[in-house]
């Protein structure tokens, strides 16, 4: 079965040896962002060592720093994933909360490229008309 195509706000297009934070965030279900806490864990999946990274990331994994490598090709795609992996329960809880597999994940498409050159710029600058009144 063919995968879905992927919405342009689901790929992030990304240029070879730079550096990009990637910020993971929660909304509750009317769309207000949720403060995160010490006790939850991001991870972020398919990761390519070999062509992504990882230079430093924040306790909880919700924020990460990669690096792009340097590709061979015109574009390298990389499909990874990124989730909320689960929360470390507070003294009083036994249980720990892991069951996100499902639930609270984004799929995004990272397309790693070589950077963008301009061989042919204009030279005409188009103003705008403003009539005398």
């Amino acid at each position: 079965m063919p995968k879905p195509e992927l919405d342009l706000e689901d790929v992030h297009i990304l240029i070879e040896e730079h550096q990009y934070l990637i910020k993971m965030y929660l909304y509750d279900k009317d769309g207000h962002k949720i403060t995160l806490t010490d006790n939850l864990r991001f991870k972020s999946l398919n990761l390519d060592e070999k062509w992504i990274e990882v230079v430093k990331k924040n306790k909880l994994g919700s924020e990460i720093v990669i690096k792009t490598k340097k590709i061979q090709d015109d574009k390298v795609r990389i499909n990874s994933q990124h989730k909320l992996d689960e929360i470390i329960p507070v003294p009083a809880t036994a249980e720990k909360f892991n069951n996100f597999a499902n639930r609270l994940t984004q799929d995004k498409e990272l397309v790693i490229t070589k950077p963008v050159k301009i061989q042919h710029p204009t030279n005409l600058v188009l103003l705008p008309f403003l009539p005398h009144v």
